[in-house]
């Protein structure tokens, strides 16, 4: 079972058929106990959220260098003087076998996990540029979602932001929601509109009357004058192209502009 989380909702509702006690949330490498019920209880309501007081830190935040180097048979006998030691710690890990909970009664209660699992969908998956590759079912599944590094996107994580710089793709295309009205779209997508109208309106304005002064034939004498034209003109076409750039994206990534052929 899994969601994609999108930019700018602050919520996020999983319907769960099969029974559990515990949910952790893994965000950059640190571990959050969400969840916990002792009791399974089905068709139930559970609201939750990430905080610093469900933070599960590692063994390094919690004890000197001396007992981490311990052999890990050795070491885990400590593991309940953390628990003892925080009233205010629900768990913990060492990043190799054990993740533990605090109990009521200040011990740890540890059991194993495997923080080395190889997110690649049994290797069988079309995520690319080293994305990690999910599946909702490990033996028969239906869905299979790619979860791409830091400056890649798309379904597949095809498309990179390295060469593109400040485009317009890289820094609006994520905020622009599919089968949306303009009305209903992100502030920063309405910004983007108006800000470009507003430099199309005055850009337009001021590479017109630009046109009118140069293309006289006093001024056309001179190679200046020539310049100021060409740049006048130039001025207009540039700043149709930005406005037609931003239209394009945006009505391709609200699905209004779908033929393959002219994307």
């Amino acid at each position: 079972m899994f969601k994609k989380i999108r930019f700018d909702p602050d919520t996020l509702t999983f319907f769960m058929s099969l029974p559990f006690h515990l949910i952790f949330v893994q965000l950059e490498g640190k571990f959050y106990l969400t969840v916990l019920q002792h009791i399974y209880t089905p068709s139930v309501t559970i609201q939750t959220k990430i905080a610093r007081s469900q933070y599960c830190p590692h063994i390094r935040e919690l004890f000197n260098q001396t007992l981490i180097a311990y052999p890990i048979i050795r070491r885990i006998k400590y593991y309940h003087l953390a628990c003892m030691k925080d009233s205010n710690l629900v768990c913990f890990h060492d990043n190799e076998l054990f993740i533990c909970l605090c109990t009521e009664e200040k011990h740890a209660n540890c059991f194993h996990f495997d923080f080395n699992m190889t997110y690649d969908c049994m290797g069988s998956n079309n995520c690319q540029n080293g994305a990690q590759c999910f599946q909702d079912n490990p033996t028969c599944p239906t869905k299979i979602m790619c979860v791409c590094r830091e400056c890649f996107y798309g379904t597949q994580c095809q498309f990179s932001t390295h060469q593109f710089g400040l485009s317009l793709d890289a820094i609006l295309g994520y905020q622009i929601r599919s089968n949306l009205s303009i009305s209903r779209q992100s502030i920063y997508v309405k910004i983007s509109i108006i800000v470009a109208s507003i430099m199309l309106l005055f850009g337009l304005i001021s590479g017109i009357l630009s046109i009118l002064t140069f293309q006289s034939k006093p001024c056309l004498k001179v190679g200046c004058g020539i310049y100021l034209l060409a740049s006048s003109i130039t001025s207009i076409l540039t700043i149709i192209c930005l406005n037609f750039k931003l239209w394009f994206l945006i009505l391709s990534q609200m699905s209004i502009l779908t033929s393959r052929s002219f994307l």
